[in-house]
């Protein structure tokens, strides 16, 4: 057993300085909360004091210089499943269409979750798992022919604001006499006791006419209002449709830039084709587009999940012995060529879409992609971003290919892929073609 030193001293309130044998750290917070720094890592805890309720989670600030900055973001949450889930993205559209997609994608996980809440038999709980690792493998195993019946031309019309701005409504009550009457108390007309006592018919009229001063007094001020009203609303509706106006002549330029292949207009397009791509919901994707137009060829850097964050589990059993669900995993081999055929689904899928969805073929006459993933270094303990996959396709050639008939390792044989044999391992290989950072 070695021997641990440690000590902490108090800076200031709610931060202290921690010496141990490891090294130097900091740590500062206040009661349920504390962020802490040191040769481990970065930490946070948060508390509920009182319940003994507690969570923690390490985290890194030693980013990548290959993480990608997005312009837009938006924290959604399923208070249901407990996840949440930062939504990236280079565009306000983008990221509307991203998080409509994700919080589709947890309904049908929510309607799962509440199913398996009723079901208290695990037998019947480990046969609904086993169903959902199966559909979860089938649409890995399908991520090629899900896209083959899909037009991946954008539908520029679908791209555009034909909303219409909201009928003018005006919530304020119109005034009304009467309701001035009963306030005053205004008796009924009685010709027959007024002709016999003159000041009741004096006190009615007088009523009468202070309530009719009064609904005038209201009614003008009812009018004036509502009248601003519809004024602010015409404005509005006119600033309403100006900005649509403009909104969709950004489209229709966009529209007519990308046909001429304009290097931003082409690639913001390939990004909408991106994301209109629904992939299985635990298979992520990343990726960075860019397009030269002398060359007519598209560079795209796709990183996608190792082999450690795509679940092996094939079917879930119940033990009647040690009453529990025992996961049933694939053999090494099985699930070495499991991975192998969804990365190389991918690879002819992402070709496919593009090539398909960019309609003007005289702008886009090759591409050149890169796969990417991230590879434990153990060494050191290092995440490093290997590239295990590259390939540079001529529209002509890979136009004559039957995606539906193929079998995909050999059409990337065909397609002179660079990849390593044993590809489970990530061995690095030389792309075709990158752009390397200035430094």
């Amino acid at each position: 057993m070695g021997f641990r030193f440690g000590k902490r001293i108090k800076i200031c309130k709610g931060i202290n300085l921690n010496v141990s044998s490891k090294g130097v750290g900091i740590s500062a917070g206040v009661r349920g909360f504390r962020v802490s720094s040191g040769p481990n890592g970065n930490r946070i805890t948060a508390s509920i004091p009182g319940t003994g309720i507690s969570y923690s989670e390490n985290f890194s600030n030693n980013r990548r210089s290959s993480n990608r900055l997005y312009a837009y973001s938006e924290l959604i949450e399923s208070t249901i499943l407990g996840k949440q889930k930062i939504i990236k993205a280079n565009s306000s559209w983008e990221l509307q269409l991203l998080k409509e997609n994700q919080i589709e994608k947890w309904k049908i996980q929510e309607e799962r979750f509440l199913k398996r809440e009723k079901v208290k038999d695990l037998k019947m709980i480990a046969e609904l798992k086993t169903e959902e690792a199966k559909k979860e493998i089938e649409e890995h195993l399908n991520i090629l022919n899900y896209t083959l019946d899909i037009d991946d031309c954008l539908d520029w019309n679908s791209q555009k604001d034909n909303e219409k701005y909201h009928d003018f409504s005006f919530e304020m009550k119109e005034p009304s006499i009467n309701l001035f009457m009963q306030q005053l108390n205004v008796p009924d007309e009685r010709k027959i006791l007024e002709f016999i006592f003159k000041k009741l018919k004096e006190k009615r009229i007088l009523l009468e006419n202070k309530a009719k001063d009064i609904y005038l007094k209201e009614n003008d001020k009812y009018l004036k209002l509502k009248q601003k009203a519809l004024e602010d609303y015409e404005k509005n509706k006119e600033e309403f449709y100006n900005n649509q106006k403009k909104y969709n002549n950004n489209i229709d330029r966009w529209k007519n830039d990308f046909e001429v292949g304009e290097k931003q207009a082409v690639e913001k397009y390939i990004e909408v084709i991106f994301s209109n791509s629904n992939y299985p919901e635990k298979f992520e994707r990343e990726y960075e587009i860019d397009y030269f137009k002398l060359e007519k060829n598209l560079l795209i850097s796709l990183k996608i999940p190792n082999p450690n964050e795509i679940s092996k589990i094939k079917e879930y059993k119940y033990s009647p012995t040690k009453q529990e669900i025992i996961n049933k995993e694939m053999l090494k081999t099985e699930f070495a060529n499991y991975y192998k055929s969804i990365i190389f689904q991918t690879v002819l899928r992402t070709l496919h879409e593009v090539f398909e969805g960019v309609y003007i073929k005289n702008i886009l006459e090759k591409i050149t992609l890169n796969i990417w993933t991230e590879k434990l270094d153990e060494s050191i303990g290092v995440e490093e971003l290997k590239c295990i996959l590259s390939i540079e396709c001529l529209r002509e050639e890979f136009e004559k290919i039957n995606l539906e008939k193929i079998e995909v390792e050999e059409c990337l044989k065909f397609l002179n892929a660079r990849y390593n044999k044993n590809f489970i391992k990530l061995e690095e290989i030389i792309p075709y073609f990158e752009i390397q950072d200035e430094e």
